[in-house]
């Protein structure tokens, strides 16, 4: 019996010797972006204050209309992610208290640039009774957006933003893939998409320091119970 409980024990301590020299998942990476309805007497938003925030405080300023590529994450860093219109108009919400919400744009934009089968979370923020369609990969959805907006970030959703969880990019087409936004009947101030840094769903891995110190661990282990039962 003590054999056992030996052996045993050695294989749990293996086990957390790879847990502990595991590299830790790859972090989120944020797009925060600013719909600039009033150019040039807008402000961009700054702050780690969406509902998507990581910590970073970046918010990539776009004016209604204007395509921008290579949209910067939340820590200022370039993406690949870009947000191209297919339509545009700039309106102004007298009513907001913070630099976010204030101005928005109606009509249509892409989000594109992002990975073929990795899941994000999107979240809009729009107009007081804003529908707003979105288009992922199973196609159209969306609704009320936004109500009575309470303009106190990160907000409340159903009121301030609309929240698309785990959602997969739709075909673009040229080989683009991401997510279609249309303000039906409103507008859209903002928005950040959220999802894996470097595209793909982060895995724990061992380090190649850990796998040897497991390996050599494991073999120590297989010597010491062949000994003890032989």
């Amino acid at each position: 019996m003590r054999r056992r409980v030996v052996a045993s024990g050695l294989g749990a301590f293996c086990g957390l010797i790879g847990m502990g020299l595991a590299v830790a998942p790859a972090s989120a990476e944020v797009v925060s972006i600013d719909i600039e309805g009033d150019p040039p007497n807008d402000t961009t938003h700054s702050g780690a204050d969406g509902v998507l925030s990581g910590g970073g405080t970046v918010w990539n300023g776009v004016d209604a209309g204007i395509d921008v590529l290579g949209l910067s994450d939340e820590t200022g860093a370039p993406t690949a992610v870009d947000l191209v219109f297919t339509s545009a108009n700039g309106i102004v919400d007298v009513s907001a208290t913070n630099d976010l919400q204030d101005t928005a744009s109606s009509g249509s934009f892409n989000i594109q640039g992002l990975s073929d089968g990795t899941e994000y979370d999107v979240a809009i923020y729009a107009f007081p009774f804003s529908f707003v369609g979105f288009t992922d990969s199973t196609g159209i959805s969306g609704g009320l957006c936004s109500s009575s907006p309470s303009y106190a970030l990160p907000g409340t959703q159903g009121d301030d933003y609309c929240l698309f969880e785990d959602v997969l990019p739709a075909d673009l087409g040229g080989g683009e893939f991401g997510f279609t936004i249309a303000a039906i009947d409103g507008a859209v101030a903002g928005l950040q998409v959220s999802g894996p840094s470097g595209g793909g769903t982060p895995v724990p891995m061992l380090s190649s320091g850990g796998i040897v110190a497991l390996v050599v661990c494991m073999i120590g282990a297989a010597r010491y119970t062949t000994r003890r039962i032989t």
